[in-house]
C-alpha cells in the first residue's frame, strides 16, 4: 500500500516482568499493555508494536514472523484508512453461525489448493455459504466485513510478508484454515483465517487491490466482482461437498 511497516519493538515477559526492545526506550513510563498483548501502543510520543515473549517463543519461525508483521500492519492501520470498530459477532459461536463458516472455510480451502474452472467453483460456493449465513443473522454481513477489514487485513499481511514465496504463502493460510475448525469459539478469531484466504484470491483475480482497499469494503464481494460470478444457487446442495453432513451432525 505504500506505506512502510517498520517500528519500533519491545518483547516482554510478563512472568519474569523482563523485556528487550530494537532501540533504546523512552524516558516515560513503559505502559502496562506490554507483556499482556500483541498490540500497537503510544510510548513515549512514538507507536511501538510489543509483543509476548511467550506467543513468539512457542511458534514456529514461520508462524512467529506473520505475528510480528501482523501487528506492525497494526500499527499503521489508521493511517491506511482502514480502521475500523470491533464489532460483535456472538452468531459465530451459535450452530448454524459456526456450521456455515466452516464451510466457507472448507472450499476456500479447495479454492486455494486449484485452479481454472475447479477454482472458480469453490469460491461460488465460499460465497454461497457465507451469503447463507448472512441471510440468518441480520447484523452478520456488517459485523463480520468490518472485523475482517480490521483482522483480516493485518493476517494477510502478515501471511504475505513472511513467506519467501507465493506458494508459501498458500500453504502458511492453509495451515491457519484448517486448525481454525478446532477452534471453540470464532467470534474473535475467525478473520485471522478468512483473510489471508481472501487476499490470496484476490492476489490473482484483481492485481493491486490492497492500494485501492478502503474501510467499508467487503472482501467476499470484492472478489465475487473481481471474478465476475455469483454465489452457487443451492447452499445445501453445495455443503454436501465439503462433509457438511458430518459437520453438521458434529456441531
Amino acid at each position: 500500500m505504500g506505506v512502510p511497516i517498520c517500528a519500533p519493538m519491545i518483547i516482554a515477559d510478563l512472568r519474569t516482568q523482563t523485556f528487550a526492545t530494537s532501540q533504546p526506550p523512552p524516558d516515560a513510563p513503559r505502559p502496562k499493555v506490554v507483556g499482556l498483548v500483541n498490540a500497537p501502543f503510544d510510548w513515549g510520543g512514538a507507536t511501538w508494536i510489543a509483543y509476548t515473549w511467550d506467543d513468539l517463543a512457542n511458534a514456529p519461525a514461520w508462524r512467529r514472523r506473520e505475528i510480528m508483521l501482523h501487528e506492525m500492519f497494526h500499527g499503521v492501520q489508521q493511517q491506511l484508512g482502514l480502521g475500523v470498530g470491533l464489532l460483535e459477532n456472538e452468531h459465530l459461536d451459535a450452530p448454524d453461525g459456526r456450521y456455515w463458516l466452516q464451510l466457507e472455510w472448507r472450499a476456500l480451502a479447495r479454492a486455494l489448493k486449484s485452479q481454472g474452472a475447479q477454482r472458480t467453483s469453490a469460491i461460488r460456493d465460499a460465497l454461497a455459504f457465507r451469503q447463507r449465513r448472512r441471510s440468518i443473522y441480520t447484523t452478520a454481513a456488517e459485523n463480520e466485513r468490518a472485523l475482517e477489514i480490521n483482522e483480516g487485513t493485518a493476517s494477510y499481511t502478515g501471511t504475505v510478508l513472511a513467506a519467501s514465496s507465493r506458494a508459501d504463502a498458500i500453504t502458511n493460510a492453509l495451515v491457519t484454515l484448517t486448525p481454525a475448525e478446532k477452534g471453540e469459539s470464532f467470534v474473535r478469531t475467525f478473520a485471522y483465517a478468512s483473510g489471508p484466504a481472501y487476499g490470496l484470491l484476490l492476489d490473482e483475480a484483481l492485481p493491486g487491490w490492497q492500494r485501492a482497499l478502503r474501510a467499508g469494503d467487503d472482501l467476499g464481494t470484492l472478489l465475487m466482482n473481481a471474478l465476475a460470478v455469483r454465489p452457487s444457487t443451492d447452499a445445501e446442495r453445495a455443503a454436501r461437498k465439503y462433509g457438511g453432513v458430518e459437520l453438521l451432525a458434529a456441531e
